[in-house]
């Protein structure tokens, strides 16, 4: 007997199958992760060159600051609107930004810089937050545990083909750094395609809430008596805690090593697509902890390697950079 459709829910009627919904989903979390890696290394070299990697801390904050109201409003918006329509025009307001963008970098202006930066750190967000929230409420608990693993593949593969195709677009053709602006609006465009498509098909069709049906709360006392979620949320926080400090460094070293805007946006490409290779060797791992593990050490192993091999990368970068191993354009 099928489940009947309960209220807020997002099911596939016209697509049948959790393998073919998974597959959409896969190619539609691959084109928004290849978006950002074009943007990526494009708000962070053009940021440089406007204002130097010193200032990086303070438009962190201004992100910080931004990020909460825009965070708030659109959650907002979520409860007041559909998903699927919420989803389609945050697209479309971000393609429209993103060519305006393009437009005022005719001319070096550093408060364009800076807003630029914490546009592609809230575009991030917000894409990515989107997506999740439309497929955790598309599959069933079962459908999660087998298929999220391929969809979030989607992203770690989007991220090595956008990291190389905008290394390759910078090297290889007359575009220039803020072009890429105009490639990742085209691709943010047919993400809204695939999402309009799915929702025409039925994969994605939601109902209002019910009057009486309440949310599901939180309990955070669970989160103190699991070492296993104390230990994780302690590895969280210390990555949130050391990122910056390496971000930072980072960006100085990049910037006296390449003082050329577009080789400089090439190197940072080819970093961000040396680290979404790096991502996908370690899936395994990831993989690996679906299975049955005393304690789930399988998954702690796993975040070891990541956090481990990521530094290798960074340790392996930065030295690649201070040699000036690619030439300036």
């Amino acid at each position: 007997m099928a489940k009947p459709e309960q209220p807020g829910e997002l099911t596939g009627r016209g697509v049948r199958g959790p393998a073919i919904r998974a597959t959409l989903l896969f190619v539609n979390f691959f084109l928004i992760i290849t978006a950002l890696y074009h943007l990526k290394p494009a708000s962070r070299s053009l940021f440089i060159e406007a204002m130097g990697a010193n200032k990086v801390p303070y438009v962190w904050i201004a992100t910080a600051l931004v990020m909460g109201f825009v965070i708030a409003s659109y959650h907002r918006l979520v409860e007041r609107y559909r998903r699927l329509t919420v989803a389609l025009g945050t697209c479309l307001f971000f393609i429209g930004s993103l060519v305006v963008f393009r437009v005022l970098f005719t001319e070096q202006n550093a408060m364009v810089a800076a807003a630029f930066y914490i546009f592609v750190d809230i575009l991030s967000v917000v894409l990515v937050e989107q997506f999740w929230s439309l497929t955790n409420t598309l599959h069933s608990t079962e459908d999660g545990k087998r298929w999220y693993g391929f969809v979030g593949t989607g992203g770690l593969v989007g991220g090595v083909v956008g990291g190389g195709l905008a290394a390759l677009i910078i090297s290889r053709t007359p575009l220039q750094t803020p072009d890429l602006l105009l490639v990742a609006a085209f691709i943010i465009a047919l993400v809204a395609v695939l999402n309009w498509l799915m929702g025409w098909v039925g994969i994605y069709r939601e109902t209002s809430f019910s009057p009486g049906q309440t949310r599901i709360n939180i309990k955070w006392r669970a989160l103190g008596r699991s070492r296993y979620l104390l230990l994780i949320a302690s590895i969280l926080l210390l990555a949130q805690l050391v990122s910056p400090l390496v971000g930072y460094q980072f960006l100085n070293t990049v910037e006296v090593a390449y003082q050329e805007l577009e080789a400089r946006t090439a190197f940072l490409s080819v970093f961000f697509w040396s680290h979404g290779i790096d991502f996908n060797c370690c899936q395994p791992w990831n993989y690996a902890s679906g299975s049955p593990s005393p304690r789930g050490y399988c998954r702690l192993a796993g975040a070891a390697v990541n956090v481990g091999t990521v530094l290798i990368w960074f340790c392996a970068a930065t030295r690649f950079a201070i040699g000036g191993g690619v030439e300036n354009k």
